[in-house]
């Protein structure tokens, strides 16, 4: 299977294209150069008649010629030999009167040559030219009275030191820049992953917490729609109670109806427009068929955090639903208040006769509701009040997942 290409895989090519580009550029530059130098010894007639000092300059072109092919591929031993020893060479020769040109070639360039490479250390460079330098006051002394010769060459071995310096320093420069950009692509790659990890684990909280939704609006429904087909069958079968049947059917009925309403509702809640806490606690409570039920609280509620709001709304959504099974028919009373950043809600219902669900439950209702108050940072407690009443209580504080009062 072929990795396709992308923005990344393009600027990497182009940077490998334009240092080969960089790279042929210097390479032929040199070349240009030594071929200039060469044909300017020949027309000088330093290269015969042949002797020690011509073969020794052919010697220094060749270790030049190897420099320009080999160029920063060469050791560093290597490329010390390859650039020092014309360089002393040309130190010791170009104090000879009418051989200036040597020194200026061959010292200067191979001085520069050797300090601006970052890979040898900056004491050996320093060491090279303080050597040609120490080696052309000694040919210098030994050769000629030129003091003109002399200062200039002398001054020239002090300026390609420092040029070799300056050139060195760029390409530091240079490469800490590289190094840079090189390490905030990978800081950008490493953010992108982590976006794209970050994106996939929240759809898959998404996706788990509509799973919670769907579950809690419609598992009491389907459950008691399922007793109540089974106790029609049974009716019918066994003692042909089309009466009896007929009220099972009528409340299957009523049940699948109540199951649709209810999924209708959770999908409204998954929208961006669905209702804030207290419309959405006054809906549900408006929908409940099981006995009186009432709401009081605080209508400012309304900009509750939504991860909030889903929670406290699953969290009433299941204890109408167990007043529904438990407590038919009894007074039930939902409480809603803000103090403190600290939002509440109280469902409790007054003590009443098992409904037709009171078997369908699963025994795993509270549970399901700690594990919604857990998941935002809330408390939930639940169990037998004062006056034979339950009393189902969630708390949450505003800023422990995240959001706030607004």
């Amino acid at each position: 299977m072929t990795t396709p290409r992308g923005p990344a895989d393009d600027t990497a090519d182009e940077r490998a294209t334009a240092g080969l580009n960089r790279s042929a550029a210097r390479i032929g530059l040199r070349v240009v150069g030594i071929a200039v130098f060469v044909f300017y010894l020949a027309r000088s007639g330093a290269l015969w008649p042949f002797g020690v000092v011509p073969a020794a300059i052919v010697a220094c072109l060749l270790c030049w010629l190897i420099w320009v092919v080999a160029g920063e591929r060469l050791p560093g031993t290597a490329f010390l030999a390859m650039l020092g020893v014309p360089a002393l060479f040309g130190s010791i020769v170009g104090a000879v009167p009418g051989r200036f040109e040597l020194v200026i070639i061959f010292a200067i360039g191979g001085i520069v040559a050797i300090i601006a490479r970052a890979t040898i250390g900056i004491r050996i460079g320093i060491a090279v030219a303080v050597v040609c330098l120490i080696a052309f006051e000694i040919a210098a002394l030994v050769q000629t009275d030129d003091l003109a010769d002399w200062a200039w060459t002398t001054f020239g071995v002090v300026v390609a030191g420092f040029i070799g310096y300056g050139r060195r320093q760029a390409r530091l420069v240079a490469e800490q820049t590289r190094q840079l950009i090189e390490t905030q692509r990978q800081l950008l790659d490493q953010a992108e992953e982590t976006r794209a990890v970050e994106a996939s684990n929240a759809a898959l909280a998404e996706r788990s917490r509509i799973a919670r939704d769907l579950h809690d609006v419609l598992a009491h429904a389907l459950g008691g729609l399922v007793v109540q087909l089974d106790a029609a069958e049974g009716q019918l079968s066994v003692n042909q109670d089309v009466d009896g049947a007929s009220k099972r059917l009528r409340r299957a009925r009523a049940l699948a109806v109540e199951g649709l309403d209810d999924a209708r509702r959770a999908v409204t809640a998954l929208r961006t427009d669905a209702p804030g806490l207290s419309a959405a606690l006054r809906a549900m409570v408006n929908a409940y068929d099981a006995g009186n039920a009432r709401l009081t609280g605080d209508a400012g509620a309304a900009n509750v955090p939504e991860q909030v709001t889903d929670a406290l709304l699953a969290v009433v959504r299941e204890a109408l639903n167990n007043s529904r099974k438990h407590a038919f028919g009894a007074d039930v009373t939902v409480w809603l208040r803000i103090d403190h950043e600290v939002v509440r809600v109280d469902v409790a219902n007054d003590a009443g006769t098992a409904g037709d669900l009171a078997a369908t439950g699963s025994g795993a209702g509270i549970a399901g509701m700690r594990e919604r108050m857990d998941a935002v940072g809330g408390k939930l407690q639940a169990g037998p009040a004062a006056g034979g009443t339950w009393r189902v209580s969630a708390s949450v504080p505003l800023g422990s997942c995240g959001g706030a009062h607004k």
